[in-house]
C-alpha cells in the first residue's frame, strides 16, 4: 500500500513473500498449500480447493507435498497463479476458500488503513486506489476490501484502475508508455548466478523453471476454450484462420499451421501464418521487421476478409507489427484473439479475447524463447487440436484425416482402416486405395457397404463426422 499526502509519504507491506507480502497472489496460494498438509493430517477436510494444489504441486500425499515445496528454488509463480481459482472458488460459497479470502481481505485493509495513518489521511479526505490484477476483477476479494475501505475511511472515495500500478506511475511522471517493462524482460530472482552452474545444475534449474509454462495454460483455460468456440464457428462458416506473430512467437505459429494438413487433412489455406520478415525470418532475425507496424497492418488488409479469425501472438505483447495485424484484422471484420504473457499489453488490448500466458520473468531476461515459448506452443498445441475434434477431424482419439504423405502415415492410415472396419491386412489395402487414400472414406465404404462416391457423399452429409455414420 502506498500513499502520499504533499510531502508525507508512506508505503506499507510489500517486502516480498518470505517476509510478508499480505493478501498477495502468493498469500493465498500458500494458504491453500497449507490448508493441503492439514488436510494431510486430518485437522481440514480435502476439497476443491486443496484438490486445485494438489493438481498443480502434482502431489498427492504428504510426502509428494513436502518434495514439491523444498525442491529448492520455490516455484513462487505457481502458486501464486492458484490465487484467481480460490477467489472464484470463494465467490462460489467454497468455505475453505472463502476464510483465505476474506483473510487476504483482512491484511490488504490493514495495510491500507497504516499507509493511510502515516501519512495523515486517516479522515478520508483522499481517494482510496485498487491496482493490480487480484483487484481489478469483480470478486469477493475486491467486495471485501471495498467494504473494510469504507468502513475504516469514510467518506473516502473508492476507485478500481484499469491498469498496473507501474503504467499509472509513469503516466503521472509523463514518461512515454512505452518504456514500461514488460514481465518477460524482469529478471528472475530464482536463476541468479546462472553462469556459475554446473551443466547439471543448469538443465535441472532450466527444466523446473518450464513448470510455469503448464500452470500458466491452465490459468488460460477459459479464455482458450472461448477462443476454441470462435475459431469453430469462423471456419465452418468458411472463414481462415491466420496465424501472426514476430520472432519466436511467429515461427511458433508457422510451425502450429505447418502441422495441421498432414494431421487432419485440412487444405494449407485453412490454417496460414503470417511472420513478420517474410519467410527469410523463419531461419534469421530480420532486422526491425517486429518494429515495422506499417508492414503489419498492410500485410493484414491484404490476407484477411470479413469472416477469418486472426490469433496475434507476442510474449510482451509490445511487437508493434503483430499489435497492427490484429487491429487492421478486427477493421476489416476479422474475430481476433491475442496469445501473450501480458494481460495488460497493447495486443492484449488490441484483441477481443486475451488468453494471457503470465509466464512472468524468463530464465535468461528477456529470452522469450523459454517459458514464454513453451506456453505459446502448449497453447497452440491445445487450440489447433481443439478445433479440429470439433470439426470432425478426430473419431475417439484417432488421426482419421491423416494425409498418408511418406511409409510411416501410410502404415498408420492401413491400421486404423483395418481397426476401425474391421477386415484384415489385404481388404483393408484395397478399401484405401479404392477410397483414394481417405480413412474415412474407407471406414465407411466397409461398415455402411457402400462404394466411394457413396461414402463420401454421406460424410458431406454429415459435415465429416465419422461418428454419425458407424
Amino acid at each position: 500500500a502506498y500513499a502520499e499526502n504533499g510531502e508525507r509519504r508512506a508505503r506499507v507491506g510489500g517486502h516480498g513473500y518470505l517476509a510478508g507480502d499480505e493478501g498477495s497472489a502468493f498469500a493465498i496460494g500458500f494458504a491453500a498449500v497449507k490448508l493441503l498438509a492439514r488436510a494431510y493430517d486430518g485437522r481440514a477436510r480435502a476439497d476443491e480447493t486443496t484438490g486445485l494444489v494438489e493438481r498443480v504441486l502434482a502431489c498427492n500425499d504428504r510426502d509428494g507435498l513436502i518434495a514439491a515445496l523444498y525442491d529448492l528454488p520455490l516455484d513462487v509463480p505457481k502458486i501464486a497463479a492458484m490465487a484467481p481459482s480460490i477467489i472464484g472458488f470463494a465467490g462460489k460459497g467454497n468455505r475453505a476458500s472463502t476464510k483465505i479470502v476474506q483473510a487476504a481481505a483482512q491484511e490488504l485493509g490493514d495495510l491500507v488503513l497504516s499507509a493511510a495513518q502515516h501519512t495523515g489521511l486517516a479522515d478520508g479526505s483522499a481517494p482510496v486506489a485498487f491496482a493490480g490484477g487480484l483487484l481489478r476483477a469483480n470478486s469477493l476479494l475486491t467486495a471485501l476490501l471495498e467494504t473494510r475501505a469504507s468502513e475504516e475511511l469514510p467518506g473516502a472515495a473508492i476507485v478500481r484502475l484499469q491498469e498496473e500500478p507501474l503504467r499509472a506511475a509513469l503516466r503521472r511522471n509523463d514518461v512515454r508508455m512505452s518504456e514500461r517493462l514488460a514481465a518477460t524482460e524482469a529478471v528472475n530472482a530464482a536463476t541468479r548466478d546462472l553462469d556459475t552452474l554446473s551443466s547439471e545444475a543448469l538443465v535441472a534449474l532450466l527444466a523446473r523453471q518450464q513448470r510455469t509454462a503448464f500452470t500458466a495454460l491452465e490459468s488460460a483455460l477459459p479464455a482458450l476454450a472461448r477462443a476454441v468456440d470462435v475459431v469453430v464457428e469462423r471456419l465452418r462458416d468458411g472463414g481462415t484462420l491466420h496465424y501472426a506473430g514476430a520472432g519466436t512467437s511467429g515461427r511458433l505459429g508457422v510451425l502450429d499451421a505447418a502441422e495441421c494438413p498432414p494431421t487432419f487433412g485440412t487444405p494449407p489455406s485453412l490454417v496460414r501464418a503470417h511472420v513478420a520478415g517474410g519467410s527469410e525470418a523463419l531461419v534469421r532475425a530480420v532486422e526491425g521487421a517486429e518494429d515495422d507496424a506499417r508492414a503489419g497492418e498492410a500485410e493484414a488488409r491484404r490476407e484477411v476478409r470479413r469472416g477469418d479469425v486472426v490469433v496475434g501472438i507476442s510474449a510482451s505483447g509490445g511487437a508493434p507489427w503483430a499489435v497492427a495485424w490484429v487491429r487492421a484484422a478486427r477493421d476489416a471484420g476479422a474475430a481476433t484473439v491475442a496469445i501473450t504473457s501480458d494481460g495488460e499489453s497493447a495486443l492484449a488490448r488490441a484483441a477481443e479475447i486475451s488468453i494471457v500466458l503470465a509466464t512472468g520473468a524468463e530464465p535468461i531476461a528477456g529470452s522469450t524463447r523459454l517459458i514464454a515459448g513453451t506456453a505459446q506452443k502448449l497453447a497452440l498445441n491445445a487450440l489447433s487440436t481443439a478445433v479440429m475434434v470439433r470439426l470432425g477431424k478426430v473419431y475417439d482419439n484417432l488421426m482419421v484425416d491423416v494425409v498418408a504423405t511418406n511409409a510411416k502415415l501410410r502404415t498408420r492410415a492401413l491400421r486404423l482402416v483395418r481397426l476401425l472396419a474391421g477386415v484384415d491386412d489385404a481388404a483393408a489395402e484395397e478399401l484405401l486405395e479404392a477410397a483414394g487414400g481417405s480413412v474415412k472414406v474407407a471406414v465407411v465404404m466397409a461398415r455402411r457397404n457402400v462404394d466411394a462416391a457413396t461414402a463420401r457423399a454421406l460424410l458431406e452429409r454429415e459435415r465429416g463426422f465419422l461418428r454419425k455414420l458407424l
